[in-house]
């Protein structure tokens, strides 16, 4: 399949992170106007339409479509990151300078893969994946996956295993973070002293006649092309709870890792993975530049 778009630009050539939230609620517009303020570089998808975001998608989709959607159109219209933040609209961070504390950490860190725990609103119940305990959530601590609501990742891995199988799931992102944390376990972490609220807690763009984001119809979808399978197969939720609490304490590392080789848990010979689709082609002709 033909590769696009890669880069290897200098890390000082490139701007730090850029934070790609998209949604298409009533809360939206407002939601969009305060990721911007916080962060400098941050744009925005609609996907019902409505042109107060930096792109409109005039066509039905589902939350796992618009993420990728919008990561597409922002790599296709302005210079490359050395970090990109996938957040769901209604994802509220901390006050103060949040962009400078979480750019300071992947300056730092290095990070591969990064995650934050995550609060629900309004209950303001603290929920995490990552471990069952919120006494033991502190500091920078290894992870294997999280919450879909935030992911930060490395230029480099969204140049190697993008474009993903299948566009239309939520839990693509897991099996991305699976096969990161068997290649390089230690550059996979949690920023666990920053909690980011969940305001919405609510289904995003389900139906319209797509394929849902179901565990089962993605994992069937990525298992022929992984070398090892991600956990347990019918309760996915409770394994990553086990693991993450497991492997918090084994330290992350701060050196420089840039993503080359997938083959240690990619088959890359593999039919499915050498036909996957770019998703941008087919859903361009329903974009429109919208009103930041």
């Amino acid at each position: 399949m033909e590769q696009k778009h890669i880069t290897h630009l200098a890390r000082s050539a490139m701007n730090k992170l850029a934070v790609l939230s998209h949604g298409g609620h009533k809360e939206t517009k407002e939601l969009f106007k305060t990721k911007k303020r916080q962060f400098p570089f941050c744009f925005t998808l609609n996907w019902n339409g409505e042109n107060n975001a930096d792109y409109a998608l005039h066509k039905p989709t589902q939350t796992g479509q618009s993420m990728f959607l919008l990561y597409e159109l922002v790599r296709r219209d302005h210079p490359p990151f050395e970090y990109y933040m996938f957040c769901d609209d209604d994802v509220l961070f901390p006050g103060g300078d949040i962009n400078k504390r979480i750019t300071g950490l992947l300056e730092e860190y290095k990070p591969l893969a990064a995650w934050f725990p995550i609060v629900l609103k309004p209950t303001g119940k603290k929920r995490a994946w990552c471990i069952r305990k919120v006494s033991e959530i502190k500091g920078v601590q290894r992870s294997c996956c999280s919450d879909e609501c935030t992911h930060i990742y490395h230029y480099s891995v969204l140049e190697n295993l993008y474009p993903f199988l299948f566009h239309g799931s939520m839990w693509t992102v897991n099996f991305i973070d699976w096969v990161l944390y068997n290649l390089h376990p230690a550059k996979c972490m949690r920023f666990s002293d920053i909690w980011v609220r969940n305001s919405g807690h609510r289904a995003c763009g389900k139906g319209h006649g797509l394929l849902r984001e179901t565990w089962p119809i993605t994992r069937e979808i990525w298992d022929p092309v992984l070398k090892k399978r991600f956990g347990a197969f019918k309760d996915h939720k409770e394994w990553l709870i086990k693991h993450n609490a497991e492997i918090a304490g084994d330290g992350v590392s701060k050196k420089e890792v840039v993503l080359s080789d997938i083959s240690g848990m990619v088959k890359t010979d593999e039919s499915a993975w050498q036909n996957r689709k770019w998703l941008l082609p087919e859903y361009e002709k329903f974009i429109t530049k919208g009103m930041p």
